[in-house]
């Protein structure tokens, strides 16, 4: 395969993150939660003790839309093969953009922006491949729909509702992945005026639809292209609106609404029966003739009402607030099984999520699917909730708990400085530079260290911090912008302020630099942008004011550099643009329309673009070792936490191209034909006591007499850093956060004593980067070494990736190869045994990934950390893996299947590590599919990976193919040189003779 990157983020949560639910699902032990500010919480979700409790226990963050999150679903889909992890979410945002995630580790896996012209409002699933799909059909004013199915088709249909409450079915072909009108006008639903919000299919009764409006739920069947059976529920009082339902069983339906009441009602059922065309007028405009209908609805007479009639439906329980608390905002309620099969559950948990100004709650409900009721009895028995509880008293760390309950001053503003300290604004004014590897290592929030420096000045909190380039302005300022409109300059040095300028009329949201070919005086600028839109240009060489631009109504976008014309262009986010001259600081024209868009699309004149960026995509610095930005809350302007993202394999050239020295004089002398770092005495610097001797410097290689020289220096050679490498108190931070603690005591000691690593603070987590840089973060646990191994077969595979192949390269260039055995050991082979059950073993398919990167230290690590994870993986789920990926394997008239090669190459490595483990036919197509890599010319990697392949399971494919064949493909077409290839290629045990042409040469070649 390919090279993959492998960019992994880390994260610092500062605080409780705390925002408004917007939706919710459930899926087997999982309840996903969409948010207002974008993101989505994947909570396990376990009913426990005699009482059934509901318990949630925060797992994964996912981190990608740019808008509230305003539906989701969760369906079955592809993820990587392993065992148990058949399932993904599907979330929209308020923006049109669709993105799928799995829902064991929220690994983002597709994203499609502007998938929706409009507000998405739910999501239903269709089509049977889980793909995310653009569909340009229908009516304009669709505002509900649901799949169901047709009896008499024998396939889904897809029923829509419009505003009017106008009914329509369609079909979906999901070869041309469109739908196809197939009825325009099955019926029109009275709604009583209201607009019909959600259409609900009844998975336990063929052809019944549950419509809802915010006064009405209307309960109807379809049967051949028609409705019948027409039946409503009103809201019981006019207070009531109800916002959504679902059937729990074929008689039993529940609908919830705003406020977090439920409401349950047992639907009647009677024998079949004719429907006169005139019956079903009650409910329905339009009733053309009605066949024998095949649901259990019953029939409405025409002399009765909804309010009036014996046959609606019968309320079987309410379930109230607590209290008449009118601090709830909105309440999203869902409802779930804890069995896997819903179907047979005799019980249904109620959930709900309240959202108030303070703060997110969720209380709970269990609802029987059978009430037994006696002649005469009335239903309606009400319910109370359970006890509410805050999102945030689930929050699993102690410290931060009590943090918040300190009423300690949250974080607002975090932000990388110069690549070796964080700045954190703080709610109250303060400002805090932390070294990165005590941030990594220690809580900053409680305790004071003496590397952290205190800056103090503004009123109210801080709302962002800037650093200037350090190739511009050296490493001496640090910029802050508050919510007392001010901008303050801050000497790097030593923590004193420089200046205060108080130029906005509204709070500080950013700073920028303007190019530095636009004139001496403005490149010595930082430009900082108000809230108000305003624009101040503050010289940092002069610590003046030079410019200010006033504020404007819309959002400015960006800044257009003219400086031999000596004006600046500002664009607008009405399409307006304003030219201001320079000389006199004035505005000269505002323009609109084409003349602005011609002006502003001038490509001679550099832009600098002011509006954030699209995603937390545009946040990670591409080529840098490490970046790092801050996920900020929009509804509360804090930030609760602050990612790094590691290039693992950058890294590892860092390591490669600098080496690593105690502080003070030291020197290379070889011991045993291996150098070793040593002091001016002769000690080597690792055997040393006390801790500031595992503090590194770093010097390149190339400065250090007799310096040893990586056998990688090759390969790494073409991928030099932009930059110098980090600090090696960073690098060791980092490769601290990396590792597991708390697992194997022994591990520890030698990571603490040994190798100068430090365990970090519970506040740091593992991640994965996904589809479109959108990031998953995992929670922080009360068990923080076990958890993140209990995660996701993705999760443990990257993380175990990240640790191995780093690793290795660390501990070579220290001189402490000896370690390197012990810790590959135990994180490939010991770990699973350590953690026990719950452990996941790492995905095969990640791993076989990076079966031929070209950075020699990953490769090694992917391979062998495939083999532990194949050897000490169960049978079942080793099989479990195999009857997925052999589905694409190639035949002739398939090979340009986009997984065949991912398949293929996979299948492979198992059959090479385990010969048996491949049924014969599996084994076949496994071999067809080599020879077909073998010759596809587009991908090099793919070839290689098959030539290779081939021979170390040549035992295994010689039964199916022609070798004559395959060995002339080997000359033909491998890229080695024949004469080395056949020198240093490995086959099987029994490798045969041959004698064979090709290519103008001639082999005689026995190959052993």
């Amino acid at each position: 395969m390919s090279s993959a990157s492998l960019v992994v983020p880390l994260a610092l949560w500062n605080q409780i993150p705390n925002t408004q639910v917007t939706c919710a699902a459930f899926k087997v032990g999982h309840l996903v939660t969409g948010l207002k500010t974008g993101q989505i919480w994947i909570y396990r979700c376990r009913v426990k003790g005699e009482r059934g409790e509901v318990e949630l226990e925060p797992k994964v963050l996912c981190i990608g839309h740019k808008s509230t999150v305003a539906a989701l679903t969760i369906i079955e889909g592809y993820t990587d093969g392993s065992a148990g992890n058949d399932y993904v979410i599907i979330s929209a945002s308020d923006d049109g953009e669709v993105m799928k995630w799995c829902l064991l580790d929220g690994r983002c896996l597709v994203c499609v922006s502007r998938a929706f012209n409009g507000f998405p409002r739910s999501l239903k699933p269709l089509a049977s491949s889980g793909q995310v799909v653009r569909i340009w059909a229908g009516h304009n004013d669709w505002v509900a729909c649901t799949p169901f199915y047709d009896s008499d088709a024998r396939q889904i249909l897809l029923l829509t509702a419009n505003f009017n409450g106008k009914l329509r079915i369609w079909t979906f072909d999901e070869q041309k992945k469109t739908i196809i009108k197939e009825h325009d006008n099955v019926g029109e639903l009275d709604a009583h005026g209201d607009k019909i919000l959600e259409l609900t299919s009844n998975p336990y009764d063929i052809g019944v639809i549950l419509s809802i409006s915010r006064k009405c739920a209307i309960i109807f069947t379809i049967r051949r292209d028609k409705v019948l059976n027409v039946q409503g529920i009103v809201s019981p009082h006019s207070n009531v609106i109800w916002t959504g339902g679902m059937f729990l069983s074929k008689t039993r339906v529940l609908l919830w609404t705003k406020t977090g009441e439920a409401y349950l009602y047992l639907l009647p059922i009677n024998s079949e029966r004719k429907i006169q065309p005139e019956l079903g007028n009650l409910m329905l405009r339009a009733g053309p003739t009605s066949p024998v209908r095949r649901s259990s609805l019953p029939l409405i007479p025409t002399t009765e009402n909804l309010s009036s009639s014996s046959a609606k439906p019968l309320l079987l329980e309410s379930v109230h607030r607590n209290d008449n608390d009118s601090e709830i905002h909105s309440a999203i309620t869902t409802v779930f099984s804890p069995t896997n099969l819903e179907e047979n559950t005799n019980i249904w948990y109620l959930i709900s999520f309240r959202n108030r100004p303070s703060g997110t709650a969720y209380a709970w409900k269990s609802l029987p699917t059978t009430h037994i009721l006696h002649a005469g009895d009335k239903g309606n028995s009400e319910a109370k909730w359970s006890q509410e509880r805050n999102l945030a008293s689930i929050w699993p760390l102690e410290t931060l708990r009590n943090h918040l309950n300190q009423n300690t001053s949250q974080v607002t503003i975090t932000t990388n400085v110069y690549d070796d300290q964080i700045a954190m604004g703080y709610e109250n004014g303060e400002i805090r530079l932390v070294p990165i590897y005590l941030a990594l290592t220690q809580n900053v929030q409680i305790l004071n260290f003496p590397d952290i420096q205190l800056l103090i000045g503004h009123v109210g909190r801080v709302t962002c911090i800037y650093s200037p380039n350090m190739n511009t302005f050296g490493k001496k300022y640090l910029l802050s912008g508050g919510a007392d409109c001010s901008v303050r300059i801050w000497s790097f040095e030593n923590g004193k302020r420089l200046a205060v300028f108080t130029v906005h009329s509204q709070p500080v949201k950013k700073f920028l630099e303007p190019p530095s070919d636009v004139g001496v005086r403005i490149r010595g600028c930082v430009i900082s942008v108000a809230k108000d839109n305003s624009l101040a240009f503050i010289s940092l060489e002069e610590m003046s004011c030079l410019y200010i631009f006033g504020g404007y109504p819309y959002p400015i976008m960006g800044i257009q550099w003219r400086p031999s014309e000596d004006s600046l262009l500002l664009s607008y986010g009405d399409e307006t643009v304003h030219v201001w001259q320079m000389q006199s600081g004035s505005l000269d024209r505002i323009l609109k329309g084409s003349t602005a868009r011609m002006m502003i699309g001038d490509k001679q004149w550099k832009i600098s673009r002011i509006a954030s960026a699209d995603n937390i995509k545009g946040n990670q610095s591409k080529g840098k070792t490490l970046s790092s930005f801050a996920i900020d809350s929009t509804e509360n302007s804090t930030s609760p936490l602050h990612i790094f993202m590691i290039n693992i394999k950058q890294l590892i050239n860092d390591i490669y191209h600098y080496h690593v020295s105690a502080l003070g004089s030291f020197s290379f002398n070889k011991t045993n034909g291996v150098m070793v770092e040593t002091d001016e005495r002769g000690r080597e610097f690792d055997e040393k006591d006390g801790t500031q001797s595992k503090i590194f410097s770093w010097t390149t290689t190339s400065q250090i007499p007799n310096a040893p020289q990586s056998s990688n220096s090759t390969l790494y050679s073409q991928l030099e850093p932009e930059s110098g490498a980090l600090g090696a108190s960073v690098v060791q931070g980092l490769v601290s956060a990396l590792m597991s603690w708390e697992i194997d005591g022994s591990l520890d000691k030698i990571c603490v004593e040994r190798l100068g690593l430090k365990k970090p603070i519970n506040n740091i987590t593992f991640g994965i980067r996904g589809a479109n840089g959108n990031l998953s973060i995992a929670a922080p646990s009360c068990q923080p070494g076990k958890s993140i191994w209990q995660i996701s077969p993705a999760m443990t595979a990257i993380h175990l990736l990240s640790i191995v192949g780093l690793t290795r390269s660390f501990l070579s260039m220290k001189g402490l190869e000896k370690y390197t055995c012990d810790i590959i050991t135990h994180y490939g082979n010991t770990l699973p045994r350590l953690v026990g059950s719950g452990f996941c073993h790492s995905s095969l398919y990640f791993l076989a990934k990076y079966f031929q990167d070209p950075s020699v230290d990953i490769q090694q690590a992917a391979r062998a950390l495939f083999s532990y994870s194949l050897n000490n993986m169960p049978p079942e789920d080793q099989q479990t893996v195999i009857d997925f990926w052999k589905q694409f394997l190639s035949s002739p008239d398939s090979h340009t299947n986009q997984f065949m090669a991912r398949s293929t190459i996979l299948l492979a490595m198992i059959a090479a590590d385990h010969p048996n483990v491949l049924p014969s036919k599996v084994a076949k197509n496994v071999a067809l599919s080599l020879t077909l890599l073998l010759n596809d010319e587009s991908k090099i990697s793919h070839r290689l990976a098959a030539l290779e392949l081939c021979g170390r399971g040549f035992d295994i494919w010689e039964p199916h193919i022609l070798f004559l064949i395959l060995a002339m493909d080997f000359i033909l077409y491998s890229t080695f040189d024949p004469l080395t290839f056949w020198d240093t290629f490995q086959w099987g045990s029994s490798p045969p003779k041959f004698i064979f042409t090709g290519n103008g040469w001639r082999y005689e070649c026995k190959c052993s």
